[in-house]
């Protein structure tokens, strides 16, 4: 762009783009040997200068905060799968000493939290695709980006299997006389 008698580049690079300060001034003294290069930043300064440090501050704040969340659903949704698998080792000792396999009480034990998780993260999903298109006003990217939801939904999932077969795996290793003496 032209401002009076001040040219403006900008250059997109994949390395450092200090690096290339000095064949950038070649290239420019090979078409103008009388132009003078001045200023060279790199696209970051330019942002930050521009006021936008304010901006990245508050993204990864949020970012942060959206972290810190699923954390804390995590390891909430962890301690209540595994006291209400852990509540389930008797009946898992009577089922043992009827004659059921390990795993046929490990699936036993999967199949609600995995139903009830399923549930929520569907709902979760639809609702999500709502507000994105009630907050799409307020926003400049798509908030229901399918790597994120896949991701979050990913995470509750890995850490309900965690909490199912912990326990689960205690009550099939001990002996079902001893599971059903368990209070």
């Amino acid at each position: 762009m032209m401002l009076g008698d001040i040219a403006t580049f900008a250059i997109r690079t994949t390395r450092d783009p200090l690096a290339m300060v000095r064949s950038i001034r070649e290239q420019i003294r090979t078409i103008d040997p009388n132009q003078a290069v001045t200023r060279i930043t790199t696209a970051g300064q330019m942002l930050s200068e521009g006021g936008w440090a304010r901006e990245r501050f508050v993204v990864m704040l949020l970012l942060g905060f959206g972290a810190f969340a699923l954390v804390l659903a995590a390891v909430g949704l962890f301690s209540v799968v595994s006291f209400a698998v852990s509540q389930r080792v008797r009946e898992f000792g009577i089922r043992i000493a009827l004659g059921a396999r390990g795993r046929a009480v490990v699936t036993l034990a999967l199949a609600s939290p995995l139903m009830s998780i399923g549930a929520g993260l569907a709902v979760g999903m639809v609702l999500s695709g709502a507000a994105n298109k009630v907050l799409a006003r307020w926003s400049i990217g798509n908030l229901a980006d399918p790597v994120v939801l896949l991701a979050v939904g990913g995470v509750l999932v890995i850490a309900t299997v965690s909490a199912v077969l912990l326990p689960a795996a205690r009550a099939i290793s001990i002996q079902p006389a001893a599971a059903l003496r368990v209070e």
